[in-house]
């Protein structure tokens, strides 16, 4: 049985009047192909894409000596790949064709070094390497015609361009490294230090065009049948500037130490320090929520506090407790840096700098249509917001494992290995406006913050852990034969 909204009593004879479809629903609803999966009811329509990419790189590189104690190299690299995917397998809304991406990949690379030999036991190494990355997203080309917004609908395969098209990174990066090795007796001591800085431009048209979702169980009953009359169950658009201008700079500098104090013993050991300076958008175009006030502060001058305490050990021994049997143990702490690809760009589509209009219809009568979903007599909900923890600190990964090994004769190695690894700090997204238990109706009056949705929040507080034992048989080849 098909409703009239307006009535609230049955369409007759089950089918909508011509006369009463909407010109947008019934455009959208001809984009369905027809079925061509003989009778099937379900499951009906079958396509293949043709998935196509092209993808070269080119690399050139200057040696050059300018004495006999020094020498360098200029290295210049660059790569491009461009896929068309007519099913947007990544990220689309779809799995009907022609409604594809075409994702342009395209990196630049140029490094300069040069190494000064001081002496046979002390060597100078200077690099300095800057890069640039480029990948646009944009909308596949096809003979559908403009951009479309996303259709959802219950039962039917959705339809439209994917919410997040078109988009564009391009990422800098410059580095300067400098590193010194000294043999001196049978050690040998390492040191050097590295600093970056990282410049990263985003931009994300980001449900610019419309989301328009059609369910059952509401004004029609049906939800196709509430495309044809154009009456969504809620609509969604951001409207604003969404390009960003992100950046952050980098220190390291790290000491190592390899020395063997006894026949059967040789150690080594290490400390790295990392510094990342939090990121900011250069034009102050981000806002992030306060949880103490319940309130958006825009513009912050920083959006978290650095983290100064990356201090990164390491150390390891190789042993011979006899004969031939060699035992090896080692520990290290290793930071991950932050990238503004970790949630941190959507703090740039949070209000007051992009708005979001969130309409939901009905519940009996439409109060819109797709046409006019968006004028400003029709009410908005309040928004869901991006947010990161005042503390941001870098997440960090402690390694170690422990081995024996024993030769059983003189081809054959048994080696017994124990790894482990524990993840601290790691990246995640929460809700901190998650509603409590409580009837549907009253699901936003249940919000710890009324004024706001979900409120998505970045931060950096997941932890891992694995462990690995692994026995090893090898024997080396002996008359041709080895496993």
């Amino acid at each position: 049985v098909i409703v009239d909204p307006e009535t609230g009593l049955p369409f007759p004879g089950k089918r909508i009047p011509i006369g009463r479809f909407d010109p947008q629903g019934l455009a959208f609803a001809r984009l369905y192909p027809k079925p061509n999966v003989p009778g099937a009811t379900v499951q009906n329509y079958r396509a293949v894409g043709k998935l196509e990419t092209a993808a070269d790189a080119f690399g050139l590189r200057l040696d050059h000596r300018w004495t006999s104690l020094d020498e360098a190299f200029l290295e210049y690299q660059f790569n491009r790949d461009t896929t068309d995917d007519p099913f947007n397998l990544l990220s689309g809304i779809t799995n009907l064709p022609s409604l594809g991406v075409r994702d342009a990949l395209q990196t630049h690379t140029v490094r300069l070094n040069n190494t000064h030999v001081f002496s046979p036991a002390l060597i100078h190494q200077l690099r300095f390497s800057m890069s640039y990355m480029k990948q646009p997203r944009t909308i596949l080309e096809t003979n559908n015609g403009p951009a479309l917004p996303a259709i959802l609908i219950t039962g039917l395969s959705n339809l439209g361009h994917a919410e997040n098209l078109p988009q564009e990174r391009r990422n800098r990066s410059f580095e300067l490294l400098n590193d010194i090795s000294w043999q001196h007796g049978s050690a040998m001591t390492k040191f050097g230090a590295t600093v970056r800085y990282f410049p990263f431009h985003a931009s994300l048209d980001l449900y610019s065009r419309g989301q328009y979702q059609f369910t059952g169980g509401i004004f029609s009953e049906h939800p196709f049948a509430n495309l044809l009359l154009g009456v969504p169950t809620n609509a969604l658009r951001i409207q604003g500037n969404t390009t960003r201008n992100f950046r952050t700079r980098t220190a390291s500098f790290y000491v190592q130490h390899d020395w063997q104090p006894a026949r059967r013993i040789s150690l080594n050991a290490g400390l790295r320090y990392d510094y990342q300076s939090p990121f900011h958008e250069i034009n102050g175009l981000v806002a992030n929520f306060d949880a103490t006030t319940g309130t958006m502060i825009s513009s912050p001058k920083s959006l978290y506090k650095a983290d100064r305490n990356n201090w990164g050990p390491r150390a390891g021994v190789s042993w011979r407790p006899f004969g031939s049997a060699v035992a090896r143990a080692g520990y290290g702490i290793f930071y991950d840096m932050l990238g503004v690809g970790d949630s941190l760009v959507l703090l740039g589509l949070n209000p007051p700098f992009v708005r979001f209009d969130v309409k939901n219809n009905g519940p009996v009568i439409p109060q819109f249509n797709i046409g006019n979903a968006f004028q400003e007599s029709s009410s908005s909900v309040q928004p869901s917001i991006f947010s990161t923890s005042g503390g941001l600190p870098n997440p960090y990964l402690q390694q170690w494992n422990v081995s024996i090994e024993q030769p059983v004769d003189g081809s054959l190695f048994m080696t017994l290995s124990y790894f482990g690894q524990k993840g601290t700090r790691l990246r995640r997204q929460i809700n901190l406006n998650q509603p409590s238990v409580g009837p549907t109706a009253l699901l936003d009056d249940r919000r710890p913050f009324p004024t706001f949705k979900n409120i998505f929040q970045f931060e950096t507080s997941a932890s891992s852990s694995a462990h690995a034992a692994e026995i090893r048989a090898e024997r080396r080849l002996r008359a041709g034969l080895g496993f």
